[in-house]
Formats: structure tokens, sequence, C-alpha cells
């Protein structure tokens, strides 16, 4: 019986964007089934987002693989991995890659075929250190899963949200006009995606000091046990970034607000939402603060300036998102401040691959 179970699973290897429209139907069916594995409730976009995400094209600087295990014409795993080229690699061994099997599909060996088939890439790359993210839709069996591939647990992530009704206001109120007077010798601006992708490719100082900002906060990362050398980002690494945001710009809608020394960037974040009405969910991304201002304000005052933003530009959201390290006290110390409230939590696991020569 396990014999015939095998023999009726094909194996292909494409990207979505260079899949025919019957294959996207699937592969769209398919993220609608793996989304419905999730025990939280992260919104499904709606199946045009989708269709319009998979659509489009990396740029190609990201180097990636994806491999799709089919049963009776559907979809029922798929293994993906990638990683960015860049001009000076600090990392040249790392591959991001992820596993998934959908539940009623798992524990028949299929799993480690694809994660097989992982390794014979990263072979081909030279890239046999693995990482990889491990969500609450990959159940109880995904840390054994990883483990016995040779990963291990690095890095705890925490994600919260902010609901409006559980904005701490008095915090909002009485922090904000003290921090607008203490920053008021500084520039706040804020740009859309477009706006900022256009900016990074047009002005050169405009692309250097992002890569310069995004370089020393990298390095300031809180990695955990994650085995990682912080990358040095240049201005051709930061138009790829650029290249990469408007590609993305029909569908995300992302603003990123900065504080600025005269030209020098001081502190920044960014924050996203799909353009996929209602806007429900707004998500929070990086907060990175140079290290010389740290401790003065700045990250509480940006997260304060976003909250209010969308307050009056998209009032009908529900929540803002964020993740942290759990090991990043500081900003966890802060969101909790305005109010944020912990949703769950995924890991990191990473570990270097043996195989035979």
């Amino acid at each position: 019986m396990a014999s015939l179970f095998m023999e009726s699973i094909t194996y292909i290897t494409t990207q979505p964007h260079e899949m025919e429209d019957d294959l996207l139907e699937k592969y769209i069916n398919y993220i609608e089934k793996r989304h419905g594995c999730s025990l939280r409730d992260d919104p499904l976009r709606s199946r045009n987002f989708l269709l319009k995400e998979a659509k489009i094209k990396p740029n190609k600087d990201k180097i990636q693989r994806q491999y799709f295990m089919i049963k009776n014409q559907d979809i029922i795993g798929n293994a993906h991995a990638n990683y960015i080229k860049r001009e000076d690699d600090k990392n040249p061994d790392q591959l991001w890659i992820y596993v998934f099997v959908l539940p009623e599909y798992r524990k028949k060996g299929l799993g480690t075929i694809l994660f097989e088939k992982l390794v014979e890439f990263g072979k081909t790359e030279n890239r046999l250190t693995f990482y990889s993210g491990l969500f609450p839709i990959d159940g109880e069996d995904g840390p054994k899963f990883l483990e016995t591939k040779g990963l291990t647990p690095k890095l705890n992530e925490k994600v919260s949200r902010l609901y409006k009704d559980a904005i701490n206001w008095d915090f909002v109120n009485s922090s904000f006009d003290k921090l607008e007077s203490k920053f008021s010798k500084y520039t706040l601006v804020s740009f859309d995606g477009v706006e900022w992708a256009n900016k990074v490719l047009s002005d050169d100082n405009f692309a250097i000091e992002s890569a310069d900002f995004s370089t020393e906060i990298e390095a300031l990362l809180p990695l955990e046990d994650i085995e990682w050398v912080p990358e040095v980002m240049t201005i051709v690494d930061a138009r790829r970034w650029a290249e990469n945001t408007l590609k993305s710009s029909e569908i995300w809608n992302a603003r990123t607000f900065y504080l600025y020394d005269d030209d020098r960037i001081l502190a920044m974040s960014g924050t996203y939402f799909a353009n996929d009405p209602p806007v429900r969910d707004v998500g929070t991304g990086l907060t990175g603060v140079r290290k010389a201002y740290h401790r003065q304000g700045m990250a509480t005052y940006l997260k304060i300036k976003i909250l209010k933003y969308y307050m009056e530009n998209h009032p009908d959201f529900e929540y803002l998102y964020t993740e942290n390290a759990a090991s990043n006290e500081g900003m966890l110390g802060i969101n909790m401040s305005l109010g944020f409230k912990p949703k769950y939590a995924w890991q990191m696991y990473q570990g270097k691959i043996k195989v035979n020569n």
C-alpha cells in the first residue's frame, strides 16, 4: 500500500510566476489550504491578491528553487530554498529553506523527500548551512522533523498585535508632546513605497545613506544564537531592494518613516499593508536607531507617529502587528507600553547539513 501511495505522487520544479493558469489555480488552492492549517487568525488574502502576488517575478539577485508535490492533480506539499546574491556575501554558505506538507499527508516520509531535494540544490550552490522558520501551521511534528535533519532552534520571535480598543492612550498622549519637543531639532519625513524606491534609484546620496544605515542596524540586530555575519549593504544592494519594492507596490502598500539630522538618517521604522480592501491589518517592520542615539526615545517616537498616521489616514484598520526577538526586551517593552499584546511565537532553526560525497 505504501509503495502504491508513493507511486501516485509526482514532483515538479517550477516557480509560481512561471505556472500555466491551470497549475496556478491549483497553487492558490494549496496556499488557501495551507493557511487553513493555521491555529491563529491571520487574515487570508483574497484570491485575486494571491494570484497577483504569485505572478510577480523575483529580481535576478534572488536565487531560488521550489519543488511541488502533486497527488490526484492537487498540490499537497512544497519545498522552497533561496538566498540573495550580494556583491560581497558575508554568509556564502547560508540557505533559507522551508518544507511544508498538508497535515493529512504527514508521517509518510514526504517531507524527507522534499528536504533531500533542497539538499541537492544546496550542494549545487555550495550552501549547506540551512536556516528555516518554524510556525504554528507546522504543527507538533515540525520541531522533530527539523531536528532529525540537523537543525536546532536558534532564535525565538514573538508576534504581537495592537488592536485599536487596546491602545494605551495615556502613554501615547503623555509621551508624544515630550518627544515631539525633544526631537524638534530633527526632521521627520515619510515616503510611500514607490516614493522611497524612486528616491533610492535616483538620488545617490540617499541610496548611500540608506545602505550605510541598514548596515549599522543589521549589526545591532538581536539574533540570539543564529550563526550569521552582518552583511554590508552597498548602493547596488539598496537599489536592488528598491527594484523589488517597485515590483511589489501593486499589491503591498509600504510606508517608511525617517528621523533625520540634516542628511543623516538617525532612526527609521517601516510599515506595510495589503492592497486588498478592506485594510484589516498593518504590519510594522524593522524599527532601527543608530547606536549613538539609543535610549533617547526615538523608537517610541516613531511608533507613536506611525500609530497617529494610520489612525488619521486609514482609520478603519483593525490592528497593527509586529514581531521581535524574545531577547529584545527594549523593543518589547515599548510595544507593551503602547498596548501591544503577544499573539503567537515562531522559531528560527539553523544547522549545517552533512552530506555524503
